[in-house]
């Protein structure tokens, strides 16, 4: 039977770090990633992954999944060292450990070890990506819309899929943000006009040499080997997995972003579509 809550003390360590949405990531990718790459280099974890969230206070939830709990003690000392001088300083103004619950329902009972599996590679990601792009929102972007076309191509999307895809969410989170407002429509449709060319190029294979997509590659191909069935429930699942990667990459209004992500890859599919249409 599939385990739903890890109390502290158990395989699942989990922290609620508490600071500004700047420094906290600032923290983490620069600071707290060191210690848990050794944790994982020493197999004392063999996984982990982070949220953004607010509850109201902006916060980092870091899930870490011990190999062997007679380690715990140690991994708990280990991240109280790295972020007591914080709190000391007045730069972190909580640390919380939790009860981690499972969102069974949400992942489903026999695959969500397979969802934490790949929120881990994703989160590796977004660190790497993170630390090495110095934090520019243009470069997010560009990750992110090759990172959410790579995993439409793991589900073997068609254009025609990808298409109904963006478009479906796209409409769900204009509706939900904007309800009827033209403007953003029209506002959102410059924008996309401005950045085409960029656009174009991290989506075509202009950007294979990129650095940024050689970790995409790396991190899609492992992904690929986990037993995950995406498409299972209308999609619902893969709404979900690209709806976590924009809260991971995104300090702050991640819906906004995804919004924009989900209308951007729509209006470059569709005119892809176009221009297959005219070459016929």
């Amino acid at each position: 039977m599939t385990q739903r809550i890890f109390i502290i003390g158990g395989e699942w360590i989990y922290f609620k770090i508490y600071s500004g949405p700047k420094t906290i990531e600032n923290i983490f990718i620069n600071d707290i990633m060191c210690k848990i790459n050794l944790l994982i280099k020493q197999r004392m974890i063999d996984s982990f992954f982070f949220v953004r969230y607010m509850d109201p206070n902006y916060h980092i939830r870091l899930r870490l999944h011990c190999t062997n709990i007679n380690n715990y003690a140690f991994i708990l000392h280990l991240i109280y060292k790295t972020l007591n001088r914080y709190v000391k300083d007045l730069i972190i103004t909580k640390v919380q450990l939790d009860t981690y619950t499972r969102e069974l329902e949400r992942y489903e009972y026999n695959e969500i070890v397979h969802f934490e599996t790949f929120f881990y590679y994703d989160s590796c990601l977004i660190t790497k990506c993170l630390k090495r792009l110095n934090c520019t929102d243009q470069d997010r972007y560009k990750i992110s819309m090759k990172f959410i076309d790579s995993i439409m191509d793991i589900c073997n999307f068609s254009l025609d899929e990808k298409i109904n895809f963006t478009e479906k969410n796209s409409k769900a989170y204009f509706l939900e943000l904007y309800q009827s407002d033209c403007t953003i429509g029209h506002i959102l449709n410059l924008k996309y006009r401005k950045y085409r060319n960029e656009i174009e190029k991290c989506l075509n294979d202009e950007s294979k040499h990129c650095w940024w997509n050689k970790e995409i590659k790396k991190n899609i191909y492992i992904m690929r080997t986990i037993p995950l069935n995406i498409l299972t429930g209308k999609n619902n699942k893969l709404s979900s997995i690209i709806h976590m990667h924009v809260n991971r990459m995104y300090r702050i209004n991640q819906r906004t972003v995804e919004l924009v992500i989900y209308w951007y890859l729509n209006k470059y599919y569709r005119s892809k579509k176009a221009i297959l249409c005219n070459l016929k």
